[in-house]
């Protein structure tokens, strides 16, 4: 009786202590912010489009711009990573 406590206390504790990093994997955190609460976006050198930190087409060159300053730039939203618009 003793072991089988002893077992089932071991896999609920295993099994508590990988539910918050499961769902810190799924959970997508917002874009950063800069200082005056206004969401962080990148750019490319080249490119017409703003995106997310984790876009795959940030691979070459990537520059933080706030979003407002993005889209007065005439930059779009990127149809990939699909950034706030």
């Amino acid at each position: 009786m003793r072991r089988i406590l002893l077992i089932a206390l071991l896999v609920l504790a295993v099994g508590c202590s990988s539910i918050p990093s499961q769902q810190a994997a799924t959970r997508q955190d917002p874009a950063p912010q800069t200082q005056q609460n206004e969401l962080t976006v990148y750019v490319t050198n080249t490119g017409e489009r703003y995106h997310l930190s984790s876009c795959r087409h940030l691979r070459s060159s990537k520059h933080p711009i706030s979003l407002a300053d993005a889209k007065r730039r005439g930059y779009t939203p990127c149809k990939v990573c699909q950034p706030p618009r």
